[in-house]
């Protein structure tokens, strides 16, 4: 079985109830072929992009499911009979983005079971005012080098470098040589 992301429009003049249905209907059919749906996400209503069938809105849903390959047929013929569907994208989720959304809820699984075994004492207020302490005291360490940095450029640009004041000699220099190879 491969792992489905199916985002479809319905018609959002209909009831809510309509709405509902024709969602609950396309769930009802993947779970009937043997597929095992993921998520549901309901959007809900939104304007389109432009328009469809006279049409300036739209329910949004996205439905990410597992099937057969056969099944997206029969899946995307349903979508085309239903009148109360606008449009349709159904993709195959690629595998680097299952991995990808694997470690993701790995991560936040992990998150969750630190933050419950770590219970508000005093003794973590107390951790985290230290800590605390520590990045200021960084954070002032580093604002004293930056300041060091600066006075050194403020004196480099009071006080002209030597090589600014050479430069001018090269060129009278330069000249008067010049001057001496054409009297030559």
């Amino acid at each position: 079985m491969r792992q489905y992301e199916t985002t479809f429009v319905v018609d959002a003049h209909l009831q809510d109830e309509q709405i509902e249905k024709t969602i609950e209907k396309f769930i009802k059919l993947i779970e009937s072929d043997g597929g095992k749906v993921i998520d549901v996400d309901r959007w809900g209503k939104r304007r389109l992009a432009y328009e469809i069938n006279k049409k300036q809105y739209g329910f949004y849903t996205c439905v990410q499911f597992t099937a057969e390959a056969d099944f997206i047929k029969k899946w995307e013929k349903e979508f085309q009979l239903d009148e109360a569907v606008l449009r349709t994208l159904t993709i195959l989720v690629p595998k680097a983005a299952l991995k990808e959304a694997e470690k993701r809820a790995a991560r936040k699984l992990s998150e969750q079971e630190n933050d419950s075994a770590d219970d508000p004492d005093e003794d973590d207020f107390e951790g985290s005012s230290e800590d605390e302490s520590k990045d200021s005291e960084d954070l002032d360490e580093k604002d004293s080098s930056e300041e060091g940095v600066h006075e050194e450029l403020k004196q480099e640009d009071e006080a002209p470098s030597q090589k600014e004041e050479d430069i001018p000699q090269k060129a009278e220099e330069e000249t008067s040589a010049d001057a001496e190879e054409k009297k030559e």
